[in-house]
């Protein structure tokens, strides 16, 4: 039961976190300003940003009971979603911040599940099916439907087997700093300027606007999104 556990939490934030194919955004043109990126926008070029820092904003939609250790914030689509893993300059995330708009400054890291993972997960999963009661109630417990997830198991090999790598990638952030967004007005990182392209081979940062737009705590200048949680 520990086992089969485990491998639902993993597997949860992979079908979270999965979601860089879809509805992908339009990137207006990067410019020298100060950085930020959408959830939305950063899993377009998540695969370009591998062990570089950026900073994400978005809206929290979960932080993680058990430690606060993880949170998981979703763009202006809620589809588009991304995992932020807390570190010892961040501390535990408050689950207060459930709701807020925050930016979350990190290092982006790659998690990949390949075809041994997911049978092995499938192989739990079914034992867990079969013993009845006791994981019966785990499933009413946790939310976890069963069945649906065998469906889960099923697209991640095709997927698996037809996508050349023979792996499923999926980008979350190790989290370095946060801060929330108190300026619901300006609803922006940065004031109310649209997020800027980023261009991996060039930068590791995106920006947030000129400095015309409305910035940050009505400063003259625009100042970074990233705090010093």
């Amino acid at each position: 039961m520990k086992n089969i556990l485990i491998l639902i939490v993993t597997l949860a934030f992979f079908s979270a976190c999965n979601n860089n194919q879809k509805n992908q955004t339009s990137l207006p043109q990067a410019t020298s300003e100060i950085e930020y990126i959408t959830v939305d926008s950063f899993l377009v070029v998540a695969a370009d940003f591998v062990g570089k820092e950026i900073t994400v904003k978005g809206t929290v939609d979960h932080i993680c009971k058990h430690g606060g250790k993880r949170v998981k914030i979703f763009g202006e689509n809620p589809d588009n979603t991304l995992h932020g893993e807390a570190s010892e300059s961040t501390g535990a995330f408050n689950a207060e911040l459930e709701g807020s708009e925050v930016c979350l400054t990190g290092i982006v890291a790659e998690s990949k599940m390949d075809l041994a993972y997911v049978e092995e997960y499938e192989k739990n999963l079914l034992e867990a099916i079969e013993k009845n009661k006791e994981e019966v109630d785990m499933e009413h417990a946790k939310g976890v439907d069963h069945h649906a997830k065998l469906d889960e198991i099923k697209a991640w090999k095709e997927e698996i087997a037809t996508n050349g790598k023979g792996y499923i990638s999926s980008y979350y952030l190790d989290v370095t700093s946060y801060q929330e967004i108190t300026d619901k007005a300006a609803g922006k990182c940065c004031g109310s300027a649209p997020e800027a392209a980023v261009d991996s081979s060039t930068s590791t940062t995106a920006p947030c606007g000129s400095k015309e737009k409305a910035p940050c705590e009505s400063s003259a200048e625009a100042k970074p999104c990233g705090g010093s949680h």
